[in-house]
């Protein structure tokens, strides 16, 4: 289907428009894995509809580790296909959106009793190898002053080696979001706070889903001849709105990750440290203004809409990055928030979690409800192309014409189209573009980065509006036109949709920002109207909002 014009957002008319008509394929899920596929089959010409019962990527698409990479360490667990498969998909990403997916270099120092050497070695040669052409950035050794400059308080001791090798990083909410803006562009309508509460059947065939809007306390049918289950952890709650006896499927384990300011850790690269608990690795990983760390791998039985780090989880990062780096002292007070989601397993008779295959598995129900779990960040592509391969053939026969068979999303470029990054980044045009809407080119360079070509209709807004280039939040680079774009043309409808997965803020430890959250609260309130009453409202529910806890607990961790 042909791309439309990068236009205005608005839910309420989004809503309208699902409730009324008939789509070829409604999905369940905004995360990573249903906007993925409500993009691949909206740019093959299907009529798609997209809701989720909170935020797009609200639950553990906001809450991974940040990587878009082939997976290391499963090559250890002799996963080669997927490893090989999951770096196909980076240099894939990577195309497709340069401007938020990004090379970083990772350090794997090896220790005695820990990691060899040469085992390290053997298996970043066999990551190059399976990488191939896509690889522009191979692994190399590191001599000890090499080591040091790029990471100089690293434990010294018992130290045998060290290597360098590639990957990337990205903001996994902002990837979702662009994939889902992406697939709007194509023709896909979504809403986010619209939960499904049952199925509309025919006979026995499931021809439509139930929807609550959360957000107007209104309900209504949204009709499709195909319906998908795209909700990660809650995968097995859909699947029994369909079949309450339907045996669970889904294995949740947890992933907590601390983040902590840059100056309390200096290293110019990110690092890979061999936990002082078990075989695995803790990933170390500058990322913009902070530092995140993680993460762990644990089983998971409680509630599956707010998992939280424990104690436990916490002390567990703590113990590593004291070991890593035995001259700073972490403690508990020194985190700046933490944060835990799910991943979304496919049961296995395997006693850890960490030993749990990550590959996607696709399941129907008797009723037609094909449900899709597992995976990874980084395949997001490839499984929603298999999903959607799945069920292309017969919506095909129904529609007769208009449909492509093949996905083509490989080509397909987010951030609004193709963003000759080097071009965009050329002194002469940021210089251009400072001088025509009066605003420092470092802010240039920060819009290019998270929205790509769609930069310029916030350089706009600024232009239109007093002080939009006012900053949010002292030491961070967002500023009011970009909480007034959000509103407009990402769905951001309530104070928490822009902080936490919109931008990073939230991420940052400003939630007791209090000049912060008034600012970002009155330029989203100029996206929609909010009344001085609106906005106090928002700020109260932000505040009193679960994520407040995940610092606590950090403080009282150690």
């Amino acid at each position: 289907m042909q791309r439309r014009p990068h236009e205005p957002l608005f839910r309420d008319q989004q809503i309208e428009t699902l409730s009324r008509e008939t789509f070829d394929l409604a999905i369940i899920g905004g995360g990573i894995t249903g906007a993925g596929i409500a993009l691949d089959a909206a740019a093959r010409g299907l009529k798609v509809a997209l809701i989720d019962k909170g935020d797009f990527a609200g639950g553990t698409s906001s809450k991974s580790t940040k990587l878009v990479h082939g997976g290391l360490r499963y090559l250890e667990q002799r996963h080669f296909r997927l490893t090989r498969e999951a770096l196909r998909e980076r240099a894939l990403l990577y195309h497709s959106a340069p401007f938020l997916v990004n090379w970083c270099g990772f350090l794997v120092p090896t220790y005695r009793d820990k990691y060899s050497h040469t085992r390290v070695e053997i298996g970043l040669w066999l990551y190059d190898l399976l990488a191939r052409s896509s690889n522009t950035h191979r692994h190399h050794s590191l001599e000890k002053n090499q080591l040091f400059n790029l990471a100089p308080q690293l434990r010294r001791r018992d130290l045998t080696g060290a290597s360098q090798y590639f990957d990337c990083m990205t903001q996994d909410s902002r990837l979702v979001i662009e994939v889902i803006k992406t697939a709007v562009e194509h023709g896909a309508l979504v809403a986010n706070y619209a939960a499904a509460f049952g199925f509309f059947k025919q006979g026995h065939e499931i021809k439509g889903i139930e929807v609550a809007d959360l957000l107007r306390n209104t309900t209504f049918l949204l009709r499709a001849s195909q319906v998908i289950n795209a909700s990660g952890v809650w995968c097995d709650q859909v699947r029994q709105l369909d079949f309450p006896e339907a045996p669970a499927k889904i294995r949740p384990s947890k992933g907590v990750h601390l983040v902590l300011q840059r100056k309390k850790i200096s290293c110019h690269s990110a690092i890979l440290a061999p936990s002082v608990h078990d075989g695995r690795f803790i990933f170390i990983l500058p990322w913009h203004e902070v530092v995140i760390v993680g993460t762990t791998d644990t089983d998971f039985e409680k509630e599956l809409d707010h998992p939280e780090p424990e104690k436990a989880d916490i002390a567990y990062l703590l113990d590593t990055l004291n070991w890593i780096f035995p001259e700073i002292g972490l403690e508990g007070r020194d985190i700046v928030t933490t944060y835990a989601g799910l991943r979304p397993l496919i049961q296995s008779k395997k006693a850890d979690s960490k030993d749990v295959s990550r590959e996607e598995a696709i399941f129907e129900s008797d009723s037609g409800l094909i449900s899709i779990a597992g995976g990874k960040l980084t395949t997001f592509r490839i499984m929603a192309e298999r999903l959607v391969n799945r069920v292309a053939t017969r919506l095909v026969k129904l529609k007769s014409t208009g449909i492509s068979k093949k996905s083509n999303t490989a080509g397909i470029s987010l951030g609004g189209g193709p963003i000759a990054l080097k071009n965009e980044l050329f002194k002469q045009n940021l210089d251009s573009l400072s001088r025509e809407y009066q605003v420092d080119p470092s802010l240039i360079i920060h819009l290019i980065k998270q929205y790509g070509i769609n930069y310029r209709e916030i350089l706009q807004i600024i232009a239109e509006h007093n002080e939009a280039e006012r900053p949010l939040a002292a030491g961070l680079p967002f500023v009011q036109a970009e909480a007034i774009y959000s509103g407009r043309y990402e769905m951001a409808v309530q104070l928490q949709d822009f902080l936490e997965r919109r931008s990073r803020i939230g991420l940052c430890g400003r939630r007791a920002d209090t000049a912060c959250l008034e600012l970002t609260a009155a330029s989203l309130g100029k996206a929609h109207g909010w009344t001085k009453t609106e906005q106090e409202a928002q700020i109260q529910n932000y505040s009193a909002s679960g994520q407040e806890g995940s610092r606590s607990e950090a403080e009282d961790g150690r």
